[in-house]
């Protein structure tokens, strides 16, 4: 069990590429939308700018906004990247940001007080058309990630455990019966007794286990081997203590590369992993019975 365990896990690493080439697909879409809205924003709020400074005399250059929302860009904590990404896409932040740009261009705060409606509503438009750009760009990236865990499940599902097409409503009928079954154990104990959830995460560990086998004897072993023959408590432990060494990779693996590049790579590669460790756990108890009963 631990060795075809641990085979289905370092053999399906190679796989990793594809949900990393669904989630750059999907940045590089949504960056195509939103550099130009961006670009279409700045140059709009630009040239409401010139406007106000031609009736101050003065000249002024699109490049030094630009600059300045650059430079409070690469100013955020990029060591928390999801702090970050959230303060960047914060109205206040790009109205603050794009204030102090502009006061620097108008070359002092009495020049945007003078023209304060005017700016201000220069800044609404320019912000909204910023936030929504940004928002294109979470949403293509977000369908790049969905669409590389359903490629990368089904990759590997061809790899180690295929099964027929029905057999996946099968198994969805179940999963969905053992999920509701569990959640209900721990409502009826958590009402009996306050400490009883250290004792239903037990049992839902080995429940998880047991029903993971005999889910897959259902899938790929009835009417081939008998029930007793891989639905035993040697195969439950083992099947748990495989998806736990499993995890323990993973998280080496993130940690080593998160130390060796940075936090943002060690992030993003350890999330595209995560997806690709969860779904070998998952069938792994399909495998491990697909291949018990070819071998027979």
């Amino acid at each position: 069990m631990i060795k075809r365990s641990l085979k289905n896990y370092l053999v399906c690493l190679k796989y990793v590429l594809i949900p990393l080439g669904t989630l750059f697909l999907g940045l590089i879409i949504g960056l195509s939308i939103f550099i130009p809205v961006a670009g279409s924003a700045l140059t709009t709020l630009v040239e409401e700018i010139k406007s106000v400074i031609e009736e101050i005399g003065e000249s002024a250059e699109p490049q030094a906004l630009i600059n300045k929302i650059l430079e409070s860009v690469l100013a955020l904590d990029w060591s928390n990247p999801a702090k970050a990404v959230l303060k960047m896409i914060s109205s206040e932040w790009l109205e603050s940001t794009l204030q102090s740009g502009i006061v620097e261009l108008l070359g002092g705060e009495e020049d945007l007080t003078v023209h304060a409606t005017q700016i201000s509503a220069a800044m609404d438009g320019a912000s909204e058309s910023m936030l929504a750009g940004f928002s294109s760009l979470i949403l293509f990236a977000f369908l790049g990630v969905v669409a590389g865990y359903f490629l990368l499940r089904f990759q590997i599902r061809k790899q180690i455990a295929s099964r027929a097409f029905w057999k996946t409503f099968l198994a969805a009928a179940v999963e969905f019966l053992i999920v509701a079954a569990l959640t209900a154990l721990s409502v009826w104990l958590a009402s009996l007794w306050k400490f009883s959830l250290i004792f239903t995460f037990i049992i839902s560990v080995l429940a998880v286990g047991g029903l993971a086998i005999a889910e897959a004897y259902l899938i790929h072993g009835v009417g081939k081997i008998k029930f007793r023959e891989v639905f035993t408590l040697k195969n439950v432990l083992l099947l748990i203590l495989s998806n736990l060494i499993i995890f323990f990779i993973w998280a080496a693996i993130t940690a080593v590369i998160s130390y060796c590049i940075n936090k943002i790579a060690g992030i993003v590669i350890g999330l595209v992993l995560l997806e690709l460790t969860s779904i070998v756990i998952s069938l792994n108890a399909e495998s491990y019975v697909k291949d018990y009963c070819e071998n027979k």
